[in-house]
């Protein structure tokens, strides 16, 4: 028996951040600061950050988008106090990303925690994002848990991040489901921590073998 619903938030409950719009939020704010770089050079220097800095589970340290932004601006030859615009950086992104929850997520939410189900929250982002986020959207305190790639000291698909969410809940990995967007980090990494997986696909028409899929959050209800 399902005892509780873990969830991602990008893609999942808020509408997914696509690349381009990551590497117009850049722009906006290097321009903002006196920065002029070309889009083809900014989304260049993002994707050496992001191989260095993301495809690595592990990876996980304080001043984490401090850091990934003060290497995304060295890659980018910007001069100057560097550090001080890597924090700018940090500071004002999340009031230039649009966050908007999907239209599902509180109607979803608020029937699952009526019928006694515990909720949480995974997700690769930081501690920090996840409260940025929540005071962004207007979030109502529904979840038991919200745990960050900061949280444990690691991020998914690394099956440690499931187990340890779970063993503060005190829920036993067949009794929690997963609900994401990526196949590998949420998906997959659910299945080997032994949690039960659902991979929504919000843009594509489902056709040949879903298993294991939904169109939307509604029909979760239909795995529990």
């Amino acid at each position: 028996m399902i005892k509780a619903v873990l969830f991602d938030i990008g893609g999942t409950l808020i509408a997914e951040v696509t690349k381009r719009e990551i590497y117009e939020i850049y722009d906006m704010i290097l321009r903002g600061h006196g920065v002029n770089r070309s889009r083809k050079a900014i989304a260049l220097a993002h994707r050496r950050m992001e191989r260095k800095y993301l495809e690595d589970e592990r990876v996980v340290f304080d001043n984490f988008w401090v850091r990934f932004n003060t290497d995304f601006l060295q890659d980018l030859g910007v001069d100057g106090n560097v550090a001080e615009l890597a924090e700018a950086i940090d500071r004002e992104w999340w009031s230039h990303a649009k966050t908007e929850l999907c239209p599902d997520v509180l109607p979803v939410l608020s029937a699952l925690k009526a019928r006694g189900l515990k909720l949480g929250i995974i997700t690769n982002g930081l501690e920090s994002d996840i409260k940025r986020i929540f005071q962004k959207v207007g979030f109502p305190e529904l979840f038991d848990i919200k745990v960050g790639a900061d949280t444990f000291q690691c991020a998914k698909p690394n099956p440690t991040i499931f187990q340890f969410t779970l063993k503060k809940l005190g829920v036993n990995p067949s009794e929690a489901l997963f609900v994401g967007d990526s196949e590998n980090a949420d998906y997959e990494g659910a299945r080997k921590a032994g949690l039960k997986a659902l991979l929504v696909e919000r843009r594509q028409k489902l056709g040949g073998n879903n298993a294991g899929k939904i169109s939307n959050l509604q029909e979760l209800f239909q795995h529990l």
